[in-house]
């Protein structure tokens, strides 16, 4: 037996996958550190875990609660949204398949996100310099893919079933606020390709 009741095997092997510290001295491992601390700072991990899957889990709540209400203050039914959301958006002037019969005008949708301190930032998970904020990323991605869905609402609603010449821009409004605005210009296509 060794320290802690474990053995030498186990103490080795705890050192090895750098779940404990560990040394060598007179031909024994030993653990520099306690059991005790052992399963404390495991379970400090586990509730660090669990706590980012909770934050995870509110955003995603928030999304859909957004969503919901984006969805609501649009004023389609469920059929109209699914088709407006299907309506096709290049960032080129034409189609290289389609032709555009009427141009129907400039359409927009956007969304302002709060900036909220990433878990890359916080003091246990400090970001390299250089090193992508995925939570950052996720954000953004998020804001992107609403503001495009707005964007093809309201090209829905003014009868177009396409958008062209489709910009995207990503401005900060003000110290804990960014913009994220995507614009284009609807049109109605003919729906057989050339």
């Amino acid at each position: 037996m060794s320290e802690h009741g474990l053995e030498k095997e186990q103490v080795f092997k705890l050192i090895q996958e750098k779940s404990v510290e560990g040394s060598f001295s007179n031909g024994e491992w030993y653990i520099l550190e306690s059991i005790e601390d052992l399963l404390a700072r495991e379970e400090r991990a586990k509730s660090e875990l669990e706590a980012l899957a909770a934050i995870e889990r509110e955003k995603e709540e928030a999304y859909k609660e957004r969503k919901h209400e984006a969805n609501l203050q649009d004023g389609l039914n469920e059929e109209e949204r699914t088709k407006a959301l299907n309506i096709p958006f290049i960032t080129d002037a034409q189609f290289a398949d389609k032709t555009i019969l009427r141009t129907i005008g400039v359409v927009q949708g956007s969304t302002v996100r709060s900036k909220s301190l990433p878990t890359e930032l916080s003091s246990d998970h400090v970001a390299l310099p250089g090193a992508e904020l995925v939570t950052f990323t996720a954000d953004l991605s998020e804001a992107r893919a609403q503001a495009v869905d707005r964007m093809k609402i309201q090209a829905f609603v003014q009868g177009a079933n396409a958008v062209v010449s489709t910009h995207f821009s990503t401005s900060m409004i003000d110290l804990g606020a960014t913009e994220i605005l995507v614009y284009g210009t609807a049109v109605i296509v003919a729906t057989e390709t050339v």
